[in-house]
């Protein structure tokens, strides 16, 4: 199940394993072929296994390939989501 969140044109993909997460290369130009109606968005696999206890969910943020980078790691922090 994917869902799309309209305001930020973002894909969020929910990801079962933890262990999947490092097995993950972004290529953001790929994205646009397979987000026909949205090609500039952004695409964030989530999970709600987590490495800290502390943490409600895991989750990266490949950015769109429209973007000046390939994935931001501070997004998820500093956007207080984590």
């Amino acid at each position: 199940m994917f869902m799309e969140v309209q305001a930020f044109g973002t894909l969020i993909i929910p990801i079962k394993e933890l262990s999947s997460f490092s097995k993950m290369t972004p290529n953001p130009e790929e994205f646009s072929k397979v987000l026909v109606e949205r090609p500039t968005a952004s695409v964030h696999p989530i999970s709600f296994e987590v490495r800290d206890h502390e943490n409600d969910l895991h989750g990266r943020h490949f950015s769109s390939p429209y973007s000046e980078t390939i994935e931001d790691a501070s997004l998820w922090r500093d956007g207080g989501i984590l």
